[in-house]
């Protein structure tokens, strides 16, 4: 795996991270949350109504067939229109890549959907969080999550394992 420390800031934007694939094929539209807002489908996903800004019509949506897949990058506006910081799980304010490789390891073991993933990816049933935390340091070669040190060789396998998911969610395949 490439360590993109290592890299010329130019070269960095070639690598086909998710944010650099989305920019690429990105269409911005300015859009409120609709009063109704988010509600639960009963399959525990959610329906997100979004009310857009007359002079950004939304023909990318409207010209799609029922059921088509869109991967949406969403930055929140302050009053003034200007982007807020993106704000994860973690600690107050904290992007998923400023968070230790082990508390983002701690945190896709309790996802549900890290956990269907696993079991696609390891060819066995993964259903408890112990099982995604087993798995997890299997693959990375520790005995517990705590140890994926940053800048380890069990960051870089965690890491590995953490694109591989994300390809998973975008594409539905595996790699």
């Amino acid at each position: 795996m490439t360590d993109a420390a290592a890299l010329p800031r130019r070269a960095i934007s070639a690598i086909p991270t998710m944010p650099n694939r989305a920019s690429r094929a990105s269409v911005a539209m300015e859009c409120r949350l609709a009063p109704e807002g988010i509600r639960q489908n009963g399959d525990g996903g959610f329906r997100v109504a979004l009310d857009f800004h007359p002079l950004d019509r939304p023909d990318l949506f409207l010209n799609a067939s029922a059921g088509a897949s869109f991967m949406l990058v969403a930055v929140e506006l302050d009053d003034d229109g200007e982007p807020k910081p993106p704000v994860f799980i973690g600690r107050p304010g904290q992007n998923w890549d400023e968070m230790k490789p082990a508390a983002q390891a701690a945190m896709r073991c309790r996802d549900a959907e890290f956990r269907r993933f696993l079991t696609r990816w390891a060819g066995e049933p993964i259903e408890t969080v112990e099982d995604a935390s087993d798995a997890v340091c299997l693959h990375c070669g520790v005995n517990r999550k705590r140890q994926i040190a940053p800048r380890s060789q069990a960051a870089s396998l965690w890491a590995e394992l953490d694109s591989t998911f994300r390809y998973w969610q975008l594409r539905g395949d595996l790699p």
